[in-house]
């Protein structure tokens, strides 16, 4: 979602913040909310982002900004993430909120590292990306950014609350301030990819119009660590509207009708029973 400066000036922000925003487990998930709900305030004033991503702004008065708009509403260490971003010449007036969301999952997978659940949040926000492939009307609102972030979170929080874990259900509404850049889809993948990262393994989502059998998921999942080379994690993303093709989703990366006839045979291998772990 960052281009490739804004990734550095992110991490470069990371590197110096961690330390702080993990004092303690509710101090992680507090300043990962702010960051989030502060990334989409400034997202959803067009005339604010300007004023804070142009290059000939002064700092002072920037900050002096910041300081009207959040004052004493935020933690410290919110602040002074929020203004270390803003000292910095972005070529592209989204990438500030852009690299706020960055710093916000940084603070949410690193607080579910500590807390040992990154598997158990990874496969509620899976479950929760199956159930929207089905929910069309929830889809669509949550990818609506003409709705309002708020108006979007608080139905989450509704939705969510007491079903999933706390970092699954915020993971939910970063994914939907995300979404100010593509679609709410794309974004719950682009957090399950992260936390694939962290994790230190391939997630392969397998979508299909149907159900396989224990025995074609275990060729399948034999036949994708031999061809990787790494841990994988496969997923089996039911989806009405594959129309009875398959395809594979690595990470956030998309790899289907681009291998043409190479995935046509492999996919017929599978369900032929023909795909063997040698």
């Amino acid at each position: 979602m960052l281009t490739a400066s804004g990734e550095i000036k992110a991490e470069q922000v990371i590197q110096e913040f961690r330390a702080e925003y993990q004092k303690s487990d509710e101090h992680a998930f507090l300043v990962a909310t702010e960051l989030c709900d502060a990334a989409a305030l400034i997202e959803e004033n067009r005339s604010l982002t300007r004023i804070l991503t142009q290059s000939s702004g002064n700092l002072q008065s920037k900050i002096g900004i910041l300081q009207n708009i959040f004052g004493q509403k935020v933690d410290k260490v919110t602040f002074d993430i929020i203004a270390k971003l803003t000292d910095n010449h972005w070529l592209d007036v989204s990438s500030l909120n852009d690299a706020l969301e960055v710093v916000s999952l940084d603070a949410y997978i690193s607080l579910a590292e500590k807390l040992g659940i990154l598997k158990q949040v990874q496969d509620e926000l899976l479950q929760f990306y199956q159930m929207l492939l089905q929910n069309a009307p929830i889809r669509d609102f949550l990818s609506n950014k003409t709705v309002p972030y708020m108006r979007r979170k608080h139905m989450l929080l509704g939705l969510l609350t007491g079903k999933m874990h706390p970092v699954s259900v915020a993971l939910s509404c970063l994914a939907t301030e995300a979404v100010e850049r593509t679609r709410y889809l794309v974004a719950l993948r682009w957090i399950q990819g992260e936390i694939a990262k962290r994790r230190e393994l391939v997630v392969a989502n397998l979508n299909t119009s149907y159900t396989l059998s224990d025995e074609q998921i275990k060729r399948l999942e034999a036949v994708l660590i031999k061809k990787i080379g790494s841990k994988v994690q496969l997923n089996i993303i039911i989806d009405e509207n594959e129309t009875g093709l398959m395809k594979l989703d690595f990470k956030s990366v998309l790899i289907d009708g681009s291998l043409g006839q190479k995935m046509k045979a492999f996919t017929a291998n599978v369900n032929a029973g023909k795909v063997k772990e040698r």
